[in-house]
């Protein structure tokens, strides 16, 4: 039954989609414009820094919720935490109320990440701004670390079998970002110095 908690409740955070909500009040879908990503990179694309930032840090905090949340609602199961934390990645990746068609998770990856051990965070957030500087693409950053941290996990020796649970969360998103690499073969990948930069209001 703990499983079935923890997995409810990070889903259910990891579908709160403010990109796409931030789109509509603009008037138009964030799935059909820019990268067709519902998630921070693209609204800095399409609706520039200032709402990709508020973005970025809502969707790390609802996968930190979701992590925490889950631990404190299901005390009785070690695991709680991060099967909390993989299914909040699930839940923005495929939201059940826009088809199941959300963002590449990215940013909630990173948030599940920092309720997991915060000094991972720190290095996973360098590693990400020194790759992303370096070739304009943050595609890549997002397959570094979505890759690495299970390994991270199972090095570290945290709780038995988290970093399964770890893993299963990178699987979805690694999957996610294989157009992105396509785009880049063809030359045809939007780079971050690239993005438009809009205004919210």
């Amino acid at each position: 039954m703990d499983y079935i908690k923890a997995i409810l409740l990070g889903y259910s955070l990891g579908c709160i989609n403010p990109a796409y909500f931030m789109g509509k009040l603009k008037g138009f879908d964030i799935r059909s414009k820019g990268s067709m990503n519902p998630g921070a990179s693209n609204t800095l694309i399409t609706l520039g820094w200032a709402a990709a930032v508020f973005v970025g840090v809502f969707d790390i905090g609802k996968a930190f919720c979701a992590v925490k949340f889950s631990a404190l609602l299901c005390p009785s199961l070690p695991l709680a935490g991060v099967i909390g934390g993989a299914a909040a990645v699930y839940g923005h990746i495929f939201p059940f109320y826009l088809k199941f068609k959300g963002g590449k998770g990215f940013a909630c990856y990173m948030g599940f990440i920092l309720a997991m051990d915060w000094r991972a965070f720190i290095a996973a957030g360098l590693i990400t701004i020194a790759v992303t500087w370096i070739t304009d693409y943050i595609a890549l950053a997002t397959l570094i670390i979505v890759s690495s941290f299970p390994l991270y996990l199972y090095f570290a020796g945290s709780v038995p079998l988290s970093f399964i649970f770890a893993a299963v969360g990178s699987i979805p998103i690694i999957l996610k970002h294989l157009v992105n690499v396509k785009r880049m073969i063809k030359g045809e990948e939007i780079g971050i110095r690239k993005a438009k930069k809009g205004k919210i209001m």
